[in-house]
């Protein structure tokens, strides 16, 4: 262990994540929006997740029906200005712009 640093187990300091009444990791709120059918982003919700995928799996399984496939945009609700855009297919597989960008470029 690095010089300066503090060894709480050898203190006998137990420090455990803190966890919400149904025994689930706190994590951080994300906010989710979709692109209607005319191309307007409406809001779908919010919900917290250790990452945007748990959270969107939350936000998932709490809405009647589920998320219907298309183009999402998410963000932190920090003071977080920039949203992350990716999309849903039908088996609710997450797609972002970096997976479109990896397709192979065919030789001439």
């Amino acid at each position: 262990m690095p010089a300066g640093t503090l060894d709480l187990v050898s203190l006998g300091i137990r420090v455990q994540p803190r966890r919400v009444g149904t025994g689930r990791f706190l994590g951080m709120d994300f906010d989710f929006r979709f692109r209607n059918p005319s191309g307007k982003w409406e809001s779908v919700g919010h919900w917290k997740g250790g990452d945007r995928a748990a959270a969107l799996e939350g936000l998932r399984e709490r809405t009647d029906g589920g998320l219907p496939p298309g183009r999402y945009m998410s963000r932190p609700r920090t003071r977080q200005k920039d949203w992350d855009l990716f999309s849903l297919d039908r088996d609710g597989e997450i797609f972002t712009p970096e997976d479109d960008s990896t397709d192979q470029v065919r030789p001439a």
